[in-house]
């Protein structure tokens, strides 16, 4: 029988090391490791052991991600969020390696989430505490732009370029440049737009005055993949 041990009473453990903190960058839909390791140099006995993957976040009425009580799963208080979306690489336990692989992520878990590590001997103490931050993103579509287009109702010789691009995540950055001088253009108009799947596509126009020289290039940069797409 699994027994169930509330969290609530982690104030109680006695606190002998600080937290590590790592940056993750994962793809939407992609199975993502949130690394956890407490090496001691040998094989550790699991019986006296408990690991605890939670979202750190005081504002959430459920945080558990996952739960290893003496060397067994605990799902009595896993986040419904979470559940059969979580693994722990189980060859690896005895070595230390409480890494959590998490399932076809998804915006909502783009958070700051804690292992804890405790250990059971005449007392209960904190061996181990690491954090890690899991930031989401996407990659856009190749740009596609079409263009130049005249103006017939504009009194000068203005034409219209157009950008499009798709299924990224997050908002990206927008840029319009004439390559012969390379300078930056403003966007006559932006729409951003959130996709049924949680992605955004993102549309974008330019009204420029013809010249003989003009080459104009769209580009969609997505911060924090630092992927930056083109079209000319």
């Amino acid at each position: 029988l699994r027994r169930k041990i509330s969290l609530c009473s982690f104030s109680l453990f006695i606190s002998v090391v600080t937290a590590l903190e790592k940056m993750i960058i994962s793809k939407l839909g992609d199975n993502t490791k949130l690394s956890c390791i407490y090496s001691q140099g040998g094989k550790l006995h699991l019986d006296n052991l408990r690991v605890y993957w939670q979202v750190d976040d005081p504002q959430e009425k459920c945080s558990v991600v996952y739960a290893l009580i003496s060397g067994q799963d605990n799902e009595s208080e896993q986040c419904i969020h979470f559940k059969n979306r979580t693994q722990l690489l189980w060859d690896r336990l005895e070595n230390g390696d409480f890494s959590l692989i998490l399932l076809n992520v998804s915006q909502s878990d783009a958070r700051r989430y804690k292992c804890i590590v405790l250990q059971n001997t005449e007392y209960t103490k904190r061996v181990h505490h690491e954090e890690v931050v899991l930031s989401l993103a996407a990659s856009y579509s190749q740009p596609i732009l079409s263009g130049p287009i005249r103006n017939t109702n504009s009194s000068e010789e203005e034409v219209t370029f157009r950008c499009r691009s798709s299924n990224g995540y997050p908002k990206p950055n927008v840029y319009w440049i004439n390559k012969t001088d390379n300078r930056h253009l403003n966007s006559s108009e932006l729409k951003i737009t959130l996709q049924t799947d949680g992605t955004y596509s993102v549309f974008s126009t330019l009204k420029i005055k013809a010249t003989s020289n003009m080459q104009i290039e769209c580009s969609i940069k997505n911060e924090i993949l630092q992927e930056n797409l083109s079209a000319n």
